[in-house]
């Protein structure tokens, strides 16, 4: 099974480890060039403008000129993207590269999970997904050590990240597979959602916010609090073995508790942790090193019990729908998180950052907190099943095995009765 789709993940681990190294390196360079912490977040949202963009335009692109054709394209302009930020360091110029580079490689991992979608099976799904798992995890985190092998301030590491992205054809363009059917459009129905489920499109939301301003502004925090660029890595790199680690207790607990209550917990416990890191996470690099691991344990977890709790109330075949409104939710909210962070930043300094982060998961725990009285919970044993799912294209939702496997009885079942407001 796994070799059927060797050539694909490494296609995919490639991107990753470019992207990673890019994500660290972006906002390292500026803090060092002395651009201001505004400038920075301005410069980093514009990623997630181009990652919202690329979920909408990809598939027309694919439709038009085949998968091959669009890969080959949305690859070379990745990397030429990563070459050109090390030619400009306009703030207004980096914003538009980073929007370039959010198409392309919203548009690559899409194109990589058509693939995938179309080799899996039923009996296969859920293999797939976990190591698409375990390569999304482990790219990202050999990216970002990638940070200390040459110094920010030179034209190496950018040369780096473009030559992994290239690197990225040569797997796929060597492939013999048959390419998949055209990617379909996703139909956003984000009324539709929120009836539905409002507490799983605000968790998306504040996903987005929160931890989007961290991936873009991380790498400032640690600049500005005395960490080079080993430290910057290692620190950013825990966060990421962090999320890793906690999936598995995360899971465990998810079988005997209201996944309602399990998200606030965790909310609650992400908001504490972050703003104790406020201070900890400055002392030395050992306490930067165990804040991040202790942050990304809690918070990265939480976008994988939204999308299941938002799929505990779904008709039977809007789980493709639903997770789609969801990414572009996150998509939306991580635009506006770093610009509403550096401001922050430039205020208060570096610390901010992370009491922006405790702030937005404290007010989803207030809103969870309200949102708890709307209806009774989903009985354990009708609780959608928690896949810990990667944040990636569209397509991914397509592969997820619960595309396949709606709810029992979902179409003789009578809708539940909204109580209070509307319900949860």
């Amino acid at each position: 099974m796994i070799a059927s789709v060797s050539a694909l993940l490494t296609s995919l681990a490639l991107l990753l480890a470019g992207n990673g190294l890019l994500t660290l390196l972006l906002p390292t360079r500026a803090a060092l060039g002395g651009m201001a912490t505004g400038a920075i977040g301005l410069a980093m949202s514009g990623y997630f403008v181009g990652y919202v963009i690329g979920c909408l335009l990809t598939p027309r692109i694919v439709q038009r000129v085949g998968h091959i054709r669009s890969f080959a394209a949305l690859a070379a302009l990745a990397a030429a993207t990563a070459l050109a930020y090390a030619l400009a360091g306009d703030p207004v110029a980096w914003f538009l590269l980073r929007a370039l580079s959010g198409i392309a490689m919203s548009g690559l991992t899409m194109i990589v999970e058509s693939w995938l979608n179309d080799r899996a099976t039923d009996e296969t799904r859920g293999r797939i997904i976990s190591v698409y798992r375990i390569v999304d995890l482990s790219a990202v985190s050999v990216g970002q050590l990638l940070l200390s092998v040459a110094s920010p301030a030179g034209f190496e590491l950018f040369s780096l990240s473009a030559i992994l992205i290239v690197l990225a054809l040569v797997p796929t363009a060597v492939s013999t597979a048959q390419a998949p059917a055209p990617i379909q459009n996703v139909k956003i129905r984000l009324f539709y959602l929120w009836r539905i489920s409002p507490l799983g499109l605000a968790t998306a939301l504040a996903v987005g916010v929160g931890n989007g301003a961290f991936w873009s502004l991380g790498a400032v925090f640690g600049q500005k609090t005395g960490l080079d660029a080993v430290g910057i890595s290692l620190f950013m790199t825990a966060v990421v073995i962090g999320g890793a680690v906690m999936q598995v207790p995360i899971a465990a607990l998810d079988r005997h508790f209201d996944r309602r209550l399990l998200l606030i917990a965790a909310a609650f416990a992400t908001s504490i942790v972050s703003a104790a890191a406020a201070f900890l996470a400055s002392i030395s690099v050992t306490w930067a090193i165990i804040s991040g691991f202790a942050l990304g344990g809690l918070f990265l977890p939480i976008y994988g019990l939204a999308l299941a709790h938002a799929n505990d109330r779904l008709e039977a075949g809007d789980f493709v729908v639903m997770s789609g409104g969801l990414l572009l939710t996150y998509g939306l909210g991580a635009i506006v998180g770093p610009l509403i962070a550096s401001l922050l930043m430039e205020a208060m300094g570096p610390r901010a950052l992370f009491l922006h982060v405790s702030a937005v998961w404290f007010l989803l725990v207030l809103f969870g907190l309200w949102r708890l009285r709307a209806r009774p919970p989903v009985a354990l044993e009708e609780q959608a099943e928690l896949v810990p799912t990667p944040r990636g294209g569209t397509m991914m939702f397509e592969l997820d095995p619960r595309t396949e496997d709606p709810q029992p009885d979902a179409e003789e079942a009578e809708p539940p009765k909204p109580v209070g407001d509307g319900g949860q």
